[in-house]
């Protein structure tokens, strides 16, 4: 749902893959020249070793998106399901995190998501390090790796994420570029927004429903380019995102309720009162309604982009007033 800002991701990349290329080629080489074992049962063909090895000296640990997909169309016919099966073990010694220097709470920390990219909804802090493990995001495979076990430690496909999404929901499904948003390469959180459909007088008035109908959330959209409409349609729906929105409703209502009490005029004008006590309305903003407005900050707290979107549409604040 929201893609992943930072001006650094093409120098953490680069570090990424300055690290980690050695010891692949490292285990490449032992597939090479060691004989199987009891333990190894099989070696990977030096046939496959080569394609890998290509690749591992262009763009296969740190290349876009687009190049990663591309080297799935390269090596379709060579690895294809059948093969990858066959060589699974063999795979796995060589794209695991296990023995490398950039482990998973090392990439953690560098890429600085504090809440899930796919959903926005849990947090994601990284604490404790590869030694001493306390809590990190779970790391998606956009391309999955039990397809694409070559991909396993390519640096743009790793995806930082919650457990519902990676674990729960997406799992092993074959998401692409075409079908779906890419984190790394986009995003919707300017281009869909939050909307509320009240339900009844309780809801507009931010109160508990007495009915058995209840408020309902949904994506309203800006945008009339098709495809890209249709890859975020695709991650909606893989990720039940309006269904587990659904069950933040009371969180809405709370916004409902601000918005009934009292209206946009009063927080300019509470503003306005404390002239100098606020550096920006940025901060007035994030103090007054706990949450960050900026797009490259909705990443930092789950629910901001919520939380941005209503009270937008409740004309709480609008664009216009957060410079």
């Amino acid at each position: 749902m929201l893609k992943i800002n930072s001006t650094e991701l093409d120098k953490l990349a680069k570090a990424y893959l300055d690290e980690m290329k050695e010891k692949i080629e490292d285990y490449l080489s032992i597939e090479e020249t060691e004989p199987a074992t009891e333990d190894t049962e099989l070696r990977l063909p030096g046939k496959l070793i080569k394609k890998i090895r290509k690749h591992l000296n262009k763009d296969l640990l740190d290349g876009s998106p687009d190049d990663l997909a591309r080297i799935i169309s390269d090596l379709s016919l060579d690895f294809d399901l059948k093969t990858v099966k066959k060589y699974k073990l063999a795979l796995k010694r060589i794209f695991s995190y296990d023995d490398y220097k950039w482990g998973a709470y090392k990439l953690a920390k560098a890429l600085k998501v504090d809440s899930c990219c796919y959903c926005n909804r849990q947090y994601t802090f990284t604490l404790g390090t590869d030694k001493e493990k306390v809590s990190r995001p779970q790391f998606d495979h956009f391309f999955p790796k039990s397809r694409y076990p070559y991909l396993a430690l390519s640096f743009y496909n790793l995806i930082p994420s919650c457990s519902v999404c990676n674990s729960g929901l997406k799992g092993d499904v074959d998401m692409t570029l075409e079908d779906n948003v890419h984190p790394y390469k986009e995003g919707f959180e300017d281009s869909h927004s939050f909307a509320s459909l009240p339900s009844c007088y309780e809801d507009l008035m931010g109160l508990p429903s007495t009915g058995e109908q209840q408020l309902e959330l949904y994506f309203r959209s800006f945008v009339n380019e098709s495809k890209f409409e249709h890859r975020v349609r695709q991650n909606i729906h893989l990720f039940k995102l309006r269904e587990l929105y659904s069950e933040h409703r009371d969180f809405v209502q709370e916004l409902l309720r601000l918005r009934a009490i009292s209206s946009g005029a009063y927080f300019k004008n509470l503003m306005e009162q404390y002239d100098g006590l606020f550096q920006s309305e940025e901060e007035f903003y994030r103090l007054v309604f706990g949450n960050y407005y900026a797009t490259e900050d909705l990443l930092k707290r789950p629910l901001a982009k919520l939380r941005r979107d209503i009270l937008e549409e409740l004309g709480v604040v609008r664009p216009i007033d957060i410079k």
